[in-house]
């Protein structure tokens, strides 16, 4: 039995800066939904307000953080992280993040005297990315929410964006997740009917025998793949890779050579993306693109993997 919205994931955006007090801001405070003048204040602190609603007795650990990325809208991105990675358990948390106007201004600075190209505003979009997994109602979930908030940087202020039919930015995120839970029921075998629970038992000693002869069959390509690290890559990864013929060169904020693949993992895992793979005879190619910068990681090349065999005895007279 599926239960369709058994949970709903939401979340809150909002932001908060000192300022000096005056005419802006008589009590020096910017409160979300203001604009902030960088030239009043040099932070704005970030919050995402994050909850699991249900019914149902909920058992749950997460992961999130927040990352601001800042686009001209023609092709160019940069993402800034607001702060670490925070674990969490339980069914509600705080994400919080520091924006500082001075690093934002001086990267859309240094894009405008490298490329000679000058825009009247920058799209700023903050990205809260919470991921959980755990149990509701008895039942295994896993699940990701990753909304983004529009902001619009120009020449004077930080402000919030509008949505693309002019109305003001919705603040609140929602996402429903469903379960499945099963019930008594009997299963017919060779004409006879079974309660579920003998059936299963059948069912699992005629699986054991084939995994047994499965594994002995196997085994071989096994050894081979942990031997590579291809291999051992692709066994332990393999539903989170995409084979393509031949992987990105270049991003507009340019390329960054990662020196392990669990680096890539976590990049690809915090974009919510896959992970692109080019393989050759020799060595194998991964990427991400995210926020318009490509992360890569290339493997060592087989020549170049240990002799692991065993080591010649040399007779001596």
């Amino acid at each position: 039995m599926t239960i369709p919205d058994a949970y709903e994931q939401t979340g809150s955006f909002g932001y908060r800066a000192e300022a000096r007090p005056g005419a802006a801001y008589p009590d020096g405070v910017v409160q979300t939904g203001e604009a902030v003048f960088p030239r009043l204040s040099r932070t704005v602190q970030m919050s995402f307000d994050y909850r699991v609603v249900s019914d149902e007795k909920t058992d749950l650990t997460g992961r999130g953080g927040l990352t601001a990325v800042v686009s001209d809208g023609l092709g160019w991105s940069r993402a800034i992280p607001l702060g670490p990675d925070r674990a969490f358990r339980g069914d509600a948390t705080t994400l919080t993040g520091t924006l500082r106007l001075d690093r934002l201004r001086s990267v859309v600075r240094a894009f405008e005297r490298e490329t000679g190209t000058k825009a009247t505003g920058y799209a700023v979009d903050i990205t809260p990315r919470v991921s959980i997994e755990g149990e509701v109602g008895g039942s295994p979930v896993s699940s990701v929410l990753s909304p983004s908030f529009s902001m619009r940087l120009d020449a004077t202020r930080l402000a919030l964006g509008s949505s693309p039919t002019g109305e003001p930015v919705d603040l609140v995120a929602r996402r429903n997740g469903g379960i499945s839970r099963g019930g008594d029921a009997s299963l017919s075998l060779a004409g006879v009917a079974l309660p579920v629970y003998q059936a299963r038992a059948i069912g699992l000693l005629g699986f054991e025998i084939a995994f047994g002869a499965a594994l002995l069959l196997a085994l071989p390509m096994i050894m081979a793949a942990r031997r590579s690290e291809a291999g051992a890559i692709r066994m332990r990864m393999g539903g989170r890779l995409v084979d393509v013929a031949e992987l990105p060169t270049s991003a507009p904020g340019g390329c960054i050579d990662l020196e392990r693949m669990s680096d890539l993992a976590r990049v690809a895992d915090r974009a919510d993306m896959p992970i692109m793979v080019s393989e050759t005879a020799t060595r194998a190619r991964y990427a991400v693109v995210w926020g318009g910068i490509l992360y890569r990681y290339t493997t060592r090349p087989v020549s170049a993997t240990p002799h692991r065999g065993p080591v010649p005895v040399v007779a001596r007279a």
